[in-house]
Protein backbone atom coordinates (compact mmCIF):
# COMPACT_ATOMS: atom_id res chain seq x y z
CA UNK A 1 0.00 0.00 0.00
CA UNK A 2 1.22 3.49 -0.89
CA UNK A 3 0.16 6.37 1.36
CA UNK A 4 0.57 9.98 0.27
CA UNK A 5 -0.21 13.12 2.18
CA UNK A 6 -2.27 15.85 0.49
CA UNK A 7 -1.73 19.50 1.49
CA UNK A 8 -4.12 22.33 0.61
CA UNK A 9 -3.67 26.08 0.55
CA UNK A 10 -6.58 26.60 2.97
CA UNK A 11 -5.09 24.31 5.62
CA UNK A 12 -7.24 21.29 4.82
CA UNK A 13 -5.31 18.06 4.43
CA UNK A 14 -5.89 14.59 3.15
CA UNK A 15 -4.59 11.09 2.93
CA UNK A 16 -4.35 9.19 -0.33
CA UNK A 17 -4.12 5.40 -0.05
CA UNK A 18 -3.23 3.37 -3.12
CA UNK A 19 -4.02 -0.24 -2.29
CA UNK A 20 -2.80 -3.08 -4.53
CA UNK A 21 -2.07 -0.55 -7.27
CA UNK A 22 -5.64 -0.52 -8.57
CA UNK A 23 -7.78 0.66 -5.66
CA UNK A 24 -7.56 4.25 -4.39
CA UNK A 25 -9.12 5.67 -1.23
CA UNK A 26 -8.94 9.43 -0.63
CA UNK A 27 -9.99 11.03 2.65
CA UNK A 28 -10.09 14.81 3.06
CA UNK A 29 -9.91 16.31 6.54
CA UNK A 30 -9.84 19.66 8.25
CA UNK A 31 -8.31 20.06 11.70
CA UNK A 32 -11.35 18.49 13.35
CA UNK A 33 -12.97 15.81 11.19
CA UNK A 34 -13.19 13.92 7.92
CA UNK A 35 -15.06 16.14 5.43
CA UNK A 36 -15.13 13.98 2.31
CA UNK A 37 -14.10 10.64 0.88
CA UNK A 38 -13.82 8.99 -2.52
CA UNK A 39 -13.04 5.44 -3.67
CA UNK A 40 -11.83 4.60 -7.19
CA UNK A 41 -11.11 1.22 -8.73
CA UNK A 42 -9.02 0.87 -11.89
CA UNK A 43 -10.58 -1.69 -14.22
CA UNK A 44 -8.02 -1.08 -16.97
CA UNK A 45 -6.23 1.90 -18.54
CA UNK A 46 -9.43 3.22 -20.07
CA UNK A 47 -12.07 2.50 -17.40
CA UNK A 48 -12.17 3.65 -13.81
CA UNK A 49 -15.05 2.82 -11.50
CA UNK A 50 -16.16 5.49 -9.06
CA UNK A 51 -17.08 3.27 -6.13
CA UNK A 52 -18.19 6.16 -3.94
CA UNK A 53 -17.87 9.88 -3.37
CA UNK A 54 -19.28 11.46 -0.21
CA UNK A 55 -19.11 14.80 1.50
CA UNK A 56 -20.12 15.66 5.06
CA UNK A 57 -23.48 17.39 5.20
CA UNK A 58 -22.10 20.61 6.70
CA UNK A 59 -19.49 20.89 3.91
CA UNK A 60 -21.77 20.38 0.92
CA UNK A 61 -21.62 23.16 -1.64
CA UNK A 62 -18.11 24.19 -0.53
CA UNK A 63 -16.10 22.44 -3.25
CA UNK A 64 -15.17 19.23 -1.39
CA UNK A 65 -16.61 16.92 -4.08
CA UNK A 66 -14.96 18.97 -6.84
CA UNK A 67 -11.66 18.78 -4.96
CA UNK A 68 -11.95 14.99 -4.80
CA UNK A 69 -12.56 14.87 -8.56
CA UNK A 70 -9.59 17.24 -9.16
CA UNK A 71 -7.35 14.87 -7.18
CA UNK A 72 -8.53 11.93 -9.29
CA UNK A 73 -7.79 13.96 -12.46
CA UNK A 74 -4.26 14.52 -11.21
CA UNK A 75 -3.77 10.86 -10.30
CA UNK A 76 -4.88 9.85 -13.80
CA UNK A 77 -2.76 12.46 -15.60
CA UNK A 78 -0.67 9.85 -17.41
CA UNK A 79 -3.70 8.53 -19.27
CA UNK A 80 -4.60 10.21 -22.57
CA UNK A 81 -8.31 9.62 -22.00
CA UNK A 82 -10.48 7.39 -19.89
CA UNK A 83 -14.05 6.87 -18.77
CA UNK A 84 -15.01 7.14 -15.12
CA UNK A 85 -18.33 5.58 -14.23
CA UNK A 86 -20.17 4.56 -11.12
CA UNK A 87 -23.50 3.81 -9.58
CA UNK A 88 -25.69 6.79 -8.78
CA UNK A 89 -26.63 6.12 -5.19
CA UNK A 90 -27.41 9.30 -3.26
CA UNK A 91 -26.87 8.84 0.46
CA UNK A 92 -25.04 10.32 3.43
CA UNK A 93 -21.69 9.64 5.06
CA UNK A 94 -22.02 7.39 8.09
CA UNK A 95 -20.87 10.31 10.26
CA UNK A 96 -24.03 12.22 9.22
CA UNK A 97 -26.55 9.44 9.76
CA UNK A 98 -28.13 11.42 12.63
CA UNK A 99 -29.09 14.22 10.18
CA UNK A 100 -32.43 13.38 8.62
CA UNK A 101 -32.52 14.04 4.86
CA UNK A 102 -35.22 12.77 2.54
CA UNK A 103 -34.27 10.55 -0.35
CA UNK A 104 -35.59 13.26 -2.70
CA UNK A 105 -33.33 15.89 -1.14
CA UNK A 106 -30.27 13.63 -1.33
CA UNK A 107 -31.18 12.72 -4.90
CA UNK A 108 -31.48 16.38 -5.88
CA UNK A 109 -28.10 17.24 -4.34
CA UNK A 110 -26.36 14.26 -5.95
CA UNK A 111 -27.92 14.90 -9.36
CA UNK A 112 -26.88 18.57 -9.24
CA UNK A 113 -23.31 17.60 -8.24
CA UNK A 114 -22.87 15.04 -11.02
CA UNK A 115 -24.35 17.25 -13.74
CA UNK A 116 -22.36 20.30 -12.60
CA UNK A 117 -19.17 18.23 -12.87
CA UNK A 118 -19.84 16.98 -16.39
CA UNK A 119 -21.22 13.52 -15.67
CA UNK A 120 -24.05 11.94 -17.63
CA UNK A 121 -26.78 10.18 -15.66
CA UNK A 122 -28.24 7.05 -17.22
CA UNK A 123 -31.10 5.00 -15.81
CA UNK A 124 -30.42 1.34 -15.26
CA UNK A 125 -33.34 0.45 -17.51
CA UNK A 126 -32.03 2.61 -20.40
CA UNK A 127 -28.62 1.02 -19.99
CA UNK A 128 -29.99 -2.54 -20.06
CA UNK A 129 -32.18 -1.83 -23.10
CA UNK A 130 -29.42 0.00 -25.04
CA UNK A 131 -26.10 -1.48 -23.90
CA UNK A 132 -24.66 -1.24 -27.41
CA UNK A 133 -24.88 2.58 -27.17
CA UNK A 134 -22.64 2.59 -24.09
CA UNK A 135 -19.51 0.51 -24.84
CA UNK A 136 -17.60 2.46 -22.19
CA UNK A 137 -19.80 0.94 -19.48
CA UNK A 138 -19.63 -2.72 -18.53
CA UNK A 139 -22.18 -4.04 -16.04
CA UNK A 140 -19.60 -6.56 -14.78
CA UNK A 141 -17.69 -3.60 -13.33
CA UNK A 142 -20.46 -2.88 -10.83
CA UNK A 143 -21.41 -4.57 -7.64
CA UNK A 144 -24.63 -6.59 -7.45
CA UNK A 145 -26.22 -3.54 -5.76
CA UNK A 146 -26.96 -1.90 -9.10
CA UNK A 147 -28.75 -4.99 -10.36
CA UNK A 148 -30.68 -5.55 -7.15
CA UNK A 149 -31.87 -1.95 -6.65
CA UNK A 150 -31.76 -0.90 -10.33
CA UNK A 151 -29.82 2.26 -9.52
CA UNK A 152 -28.82 4.76 -12.18
CA UNK A 153 -25.32 4.94 -13.61
CA UNK A 154 -23.11 8.03 -13.85
CA UNK A 155 -20.34 8.25 -16.40
CA UNK A 156 -17.97 10.80 -17.87
CA UNK A 157 -15.37 10.62 -20.63
CA UNK A 158 -12.24 12.52 -19.62
CA UNK A 159 -9.39 13.67 -21.83
CA UNK A 160 -5.93 14.66 -20.70
CA UNK A 161 -5.87 18.12 -19.13
CA UNK A 162 -3.31 20.83 -19.78
CA UNK A 163 -3.26 22.11 -16.23
CA UNK A 164 -3.77 20.38 -12.90
CA UNK A 165 -4.69 21.80 -9.52
CA UNK A 166 -2.06 19.67 -7.74
CA UNK A 167 1.64 18.95 -8.01
CA UNK A 168 3.61 16.08 -6.48
CA UNK A 169 6.70 16.75 -4.40
CA UNK A 170 8.56 14.55 -1.92
CA UNK A 171 5.89 11.83 -2.06
CA UNK A 172 3.02 14.22 -1.22
CA UNK A 173 0.43 16.10 -3.28
CA UNK A 174 0.27 19.87 -2.92
CA UNK A 175 -2.41 22.26 -4.11
CA UNK A 176 -0.93 24.88 -6.46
Amino acid sequence: MVVKKIEFINGMNGILNIIKGDYILINLNNDIEKVGTMELYFRDHKKITLESIYCRDSYRGKGIGKTLLDISDYLLKDYDSYTICGVYYPCQMIEDIHIKRSEEELDSQARRFYLKNGFNILSYRDYIENQDKYPMINSKDFSPTIKKFKRSIVYKKISKLDNYRFIERDGSLYEK
